[in-house]
């Protein structure tokens, strides 16, 4: 069967790959994508794909690292709120975060969740260089996080006995809401995204000024 001729104002086709390759990692699994199956995916032959990467690990990197920055990104904007209204800027940060998660990364969420937060398999797949990037890229992200809540408790308006324990529950509700929420359902996902703020909150043992 002839390939469709590519239109000028189609994606780039290195991103056409990842989004097909990503994709099916979610759906099918690292190990059981093949080359062949991408390339089919993406409505391009496999010699087209080993020239614009080298193989399965170097596609999977890429479209991780590509995620993370786009994560991370997405969610800088919160910084600005952190030292004026640390509450505002938690709230603000478990939303954009979950709702990137929803709108960006749902089709992929197996892979990304265990080889973002799976260290095991990040070993096995990644090489050492590629894990310390991703974790570098996550620690920016993440830090917004940690740094909202040291400021919420050093204005005296987060009272948690751990800001470590409060850290963990608030991202780990957020890593875990991707794999039980049906974005069909009843609730949208923005109205999930602000209910959990308030439940971050709560976490967090905010203390109102008022």
């Amino acid at each position: 069967m002839a390939r469709r001729k590519r239109d000028p104002n189609d994606q780039p086709v290195d991103e056409t790959i990842l989004a097909s390759a990503m994709s099916l990692f979610g759906e099918l699994g690292f190990e059981a994508t093949s080359i062949k199956t991408i390339a089919e995916r993406a409505d391009l032959t496999s010699a087209a794909i080993y020239y614009h990467f080298d193989n399965k690990q170097d596609m999977l990197f890429k479209g991780l690292e590509k995620t993370v920055i786009a994560l991370r990104d997405h969610c800088l904007p919160v910084t600005e709120l952190i030292e004026n209204n640390p509450a505002e800027a938690l709230v603000e940060f478990i939303k954009r975060h979950i709702l990137f998660q929803f709108r960006h990364i749902h089709e992929v969420a197996p892979t990304y969740a265990a080889l973002v937060y799976g260290m095991r398999r990040r070993e096995s797949l990644l090489s050492l260089e590629q894990r310390n990037r991703l974790k570098d890229l996550e620690t920016q992200h993440l830090d917004i996080l940690r740094k909202t809540i040291r400021e919420g408790i050093n204005k005296g308006v987060f009272d948690t006995p751990s800001e470590v324990s409060a850290y963990f529950a608030i991202i780990g509700m957020c890593e875990h809401l991707i794999f039980w929420v049906d974005p069909t359902g009843k609730k949208t996902i923005e109205t999930i995204a602000s209910e959990y703020g308030d439940v971050g909150l709560r976490i967090v043992g905010y203390r109102s000024e008022q």
